[in-house]
């Protein structure tokens, strides 16, 4: 499984649609095996959809994301995780331990997948564990 986070800084961004840099990792096992880091050069919807896709990756982890990245993710049949929030590190590291749900890595006022608040209780907050 491949698994891409957009960067700024050596934190997660909080905005995918505006990420420069995504950091891409390889899992096997629930361990990683490999990382690179991808610069995108495009903002557009649809061409960030159609690279990630051409790099192999799964799943995206990501902060904020609007309804076109989302679609043109899913469209390329790229999973998302949404509403995150951290250090780089720590992401990947409760990815994977099976701890991406805790508290503290969902962004201010999406402290659980399940919310009332409608950006934050999505569909796309509830993952699945497939790293094997």
């Amino acid at each position: 499984m491949k698994v891409a986070l957009p960067q700024w800084q050596n934190r997660l961004s909080p905005v995918f649609d505006e990420a420069a840099t995504m950091l891409l990792v390889d899992v096997e096992e629930n361990q990683e095996t490999q990382r690179q880091s991808l610069a995108l050069d495009t903002k557009d919807y649809w061409g960030r959809a159609v690279v990630l896709s051409g790099q192999g990756v799964d799943l995206v982890i990501c902060g904020a994301i609007s309804q076109l990245h989302e679609a043109a993710l899913r469209s390329n049949q790229i999973e998302i995780l949404a509403n995150r929030c951290g250090l780089i590190e720590s992401i990947v590291t409760a990815y994977l331990t099976g701890e991406i749900n805790a508290p503290g890595f969902f962004m201010p006022g999406c402290q659980q997948p399940d919310s009332n608040d409608p950006n934050c209780g999505k569909e796309n907050n509830k993952p699945t564990n497939r790293n094997g």
